[in-house]
């Protein structure tokens, strides 16, 4: 009897755990995307257009289309932000625990995971929400891009799926698991190692480390698959109908040659 008191007393804390991740991933994630939609809408036409620097792309967009111009595609991004980030940090959490569990005795750490299992931990996480980042990242950049020819996020899916079928919808699947997978596993690495150089733990930790360690924790993951990120925009904002790109490598090929 003791022992389904303890089972199930585990599972209520891992549970509580789940919940405060989920709803913490949510709300950072919203959050997060809110606060860098401009950023990023500029990256996405720089990427997919021809321009002479960041700067121009942004003083024509804001001069041409205003502020929501800066906005465009916000809504596919917020309402896969309910369900990615609820599922990445969550994974993340359970997957930790598990291998937590299950690690070898002779296996020593002063923390409750090893950098390779959260490394691990991460690279899965960041797997599995390519399913969903796949197909709302793809209506965004439509959006971005394509001022005349979309209206809204609903026109947009339509149009895609119209033409497309489900290959049009999971267009630029393959680059973005490249980039995601090893790029949440670079972020929590990165994440935990400055968090630990720095002293501080899950129980203590300061807004200023906790500012330091994902700022730098995001650089580096960016700086490791920003080409794939390139490749992907470029293959979701060509055409459907008609495309420039044949896939992947051909895609990446016509990018080096510029």
């Amino acid at each position: 009897a003791d022992k389904f008191v303890e089972i199930e007393t585990d599972l209520a804390v891992v549970n509580d755990g789940f919940f405060r991740t989920a709803f913490a991933g949510v709300i950072g994630g919203i959050a997060g995307i809110v606060a860098g939609q401009p950023l990023d809408t500029i990256r996405v036409r720089y990427q997919t257009q021809a321009w002479s620097s960041p700067w121009q792309c942004f003083t024509t967009t804001f001069r041409n289309e205003g502020v929501l111009g800066l906005f465009r595609g916000l809504l596919p991004p917020i309402a896969g932000a309910t369900f990615v980030n609820a599922v990445l940090f969550s994974i993340c959490n359970h997957l930790n625990h598990w291998q937590a569990e299950r690690r070898s005795p002779e296996i020593q750490t002063e923390y409750r995971n090893t950098l390779g299992e959260i490394f691990t931990s991460g690279c899965v996480a960041g797997f599995l929400q390519c399913l969903v980042i796949g197909p709302t990242d793809l209506i965004k950049v439509k959006l971005q891009g394509e001022v005349s020819q979309f209206s809204g996020p609903t026109a947009t899916a339509k149009k895609v799926f119209r033409e497309g079928g489900f290959t049009g919808v999971f267009r630029g699947m393959v680059p973005t698991i490249i980039r995601d997978t090893p790029g949440f596993g670079a972020y929590f690495w990165t994440y935990e190692k400055i968090k630990r150089d720095l002293g501080a733990s899950d129980e203590h930790i300061s807004h200023l480390v906790l500012f330091v360690a994902g700022g730098i924790a995001g650089c580096v993951a960016w700086t490791i698959t920003y080409p794939f990120d390139v490749i992907k925009s470029r293959m979701q904002m060509d055409s459907i109908t008609n495309p420039r790109y044949k896939g992947m490598v051909d895609c990446g090929r016509q990018t080096l040659k510029e």
